[in-house]
C-alpha cells in the first residue's frame, strides 16, 4: 500500500489530494515530487537565502538529513 506523506498547500501540479510525496505503508520507501536532490548545494538554486533551513543547510540537504534521523 501507499500513503500520502506530504501535500502541497496549493494546487501546483494537479496531483490527487495535493500529494507532494508518497511513501510505503511501512515508511521505508518515499517518492517526492519537489525533488529535494536539486537543492543539496546552494549553487543549485538562486533563491538559496529564502530556502535555507535554520541550520543554514540548503533545504534539500535538510530533507535528506532528516531521513537519517
Amino acid at each position: 500500500g501507499v500513503r500520502v506523506a506530504a501535500t502541497y498547500d496549493e494546487d501546483v501540479n494537479g496531483s490527487a489530494m495535493g500529494a507532494a510525496a508518497l511513501c510505503s505503508v511501512d515508511g521505508t520507501v518515499t517518492g517526492m515530487m519537489p525533488h529535494p536532490e536539486r537543492f543539496v548545494e546552494t549553487a543549485q538554486y538562486p533563491a538559496r537565502a529564502r530556502l535555507a533551513s535554520e541550520s543554514g543547510d540548503p533545504a534539500g540537504l535538510t530533507v535528506f538529513k532528516n531521513f537519517l534521523s
